[in-house]
């Protein structure tokens, strides 16, 4: 039987840094929107700020959606089939708890 705990590992530390850039919008929105409001000279370093996290948010999340099954190594949430145009079917996103080609649950070793 295959040990798949790194690239477990790995997934958890994708699927971790996306939720981190997800809360970290919020308050960086929320300041984002006080600069602008009261026009204040700091506006640049926040929209650098939220220009980075939802690059790290977009980055992530599509490295998820593509991220492969330890097993097939097909991707792991998007359950269809290679294409010229890239992989074409259903992606099950985050809520997926066994690979949708395969059948590997989410986790296992």
């Amino acid at each position: 039987m295959r040990d798949y705990r790194d690239a477990w590992r790995e997934y958890r530390l994708l699927r971790n840094l996306n939720l981190l850039a997800l809360l970290v919008l919020v308050p960086i929105l929320l300041a984002a929107y006080a600069v602008s409001v009261k026009g204040r000279l700091v506006k640049i370093p926040v929209f650098v700020l939220l220009v980075f996290d939802v690059a790290v948010l977009v980055a992530t999340s599509e490295r998820i959606r593509k991220w492969p099954c330890p097993k097939c190594g097909h991707p792991f949430q998007f359950e269809g089939s290679e294409t010229a145009f890239g992989w074409q079917g259903y992606n099950k996103g985050f809520y997926a708890r066994k690979c949708a080609n395969c059948g590997l649950r989410k986790y296992s070793n």
